[in-house]
């Protein structure tokens, strides 16, 4: 996982995590998109996302 986020990273894109954690490396659900859509797509998957505790 740590080297997706580098490459991901390195390439100009954005990484982060949307379970419990805030490190992505760490986190069970991990997003990762470009920079122009990054913040979109997670209030997009926080709206439709539902867990199945």
């Amino acid at each position: 996982v740590a080297a997706g986020v580098l490459l991901v990273r390195e390439a100009g894109g954005r990484v982060s995590g949307f379970g419990t954690e805030k490190d992505p490396v760490f986190d069970e659900e991990i997003v990762a998109s470009n920079s122009a859509i990054h913040d979109q797509l997670l209030e997009c998957i926080d709206h439709y996302w539902s867990r199945q505790d």
